[in-house]
């Protein structure tokens, strides 16, 4: 399922600050579908006549799409938080890379949700480069610099560097400059990403080395 919200789909940096405001705006319809996807489990698992079907139920945002789950995650009260999410993919995430910290209070509940928080990101991400120095008071990007602090959620939260990985699928000039859209341009990506929702235990996911115990590199 895709959560269309009214973004300008441009790269254009004069659009941003509508992008913003809509993302906050649309985080609350957000937390309306989550609530009535929640309210669905209990009715479906409260009749035991009912054979559950086992599917796995992720949730994948993209740049700016992740301040539409993080204003989600800002309305959302701990105490009404399940488990109900597989994986969280986050990729190429334009927000503060303090968002897990405890004083932002919106991805730090991602584990009271998901089995697995997995953050995509590009050391050469330029459209990203720009949001920072640009219209962020030089506050670094998560799906840039990574995230400054996840000691304490390393059993849950995984870190894949796909600053070199090569754009095989798509190679115009938007894709190798930008460097903001691995998951639809690199071959690399995509199988990283497929064998996460898969399940594979991240440290049996191919084509990735381990720079410690919860950040990797993916490699050609």
């Amino acid at each position: 399922m895709f959560v269309s919200w009214p973004a300008s789909s441009s790269i254009v940096p004069l659009t941003y600050f509508d992008d913003k405001a809509s993302s906050i705006n649309s985080g609350t319809s957000l937390l309306r579908l989550f609530y009535f996807y929640t309210q669905f489990l209990k009715d479906i698992f409260s009749n035991r006549q009912l054979a559950p079907c086992n599917q796995r139920i992720h949730i994948m945002a993209h740049s700016m799409g992740n301040r539409v789950l993080q204003s989600m995650l800002y309305s959302l009260k701990r105490e009404n938080i399940l488990r109900v999410i597989d994986q969280v993919i986050l990729l190429n995430a334009d927000v503060s890379y303090k968002v897990f910290e405890e004083s932002e209070d919106s991805f730090n509940k991602l584990p009271l949700l998901a089995n697995r928080i997995s953050v995509y990101l590009n050391r050469q991400d330029a459209i990203l480069g720009i949001s920072q120095f640009t219209k962020n008071i030089l506050t670094p990007r998560l799906g840039k610099n990574g995230p400054s602090d996840i000691s304490q959620l390393k059993d849950i939260v995984s870190v894949i560097d796909c600053t070199f990985v090569k754009d095989d699928l798509l190679n115009s000039f938007k894709f190798e400059a930008g460097n903001h859209w691995g998951y639809l341009s690199s071959s690399q990506v995509q199988s990283d990403i497929f064998q996460n929702l898969y399940g594979i235990d991240r440290n049996l996911i191919t084509n990735r080395i381990a720079n410690n115990e919860n950040i990797f590199t993916i490699i050609s």
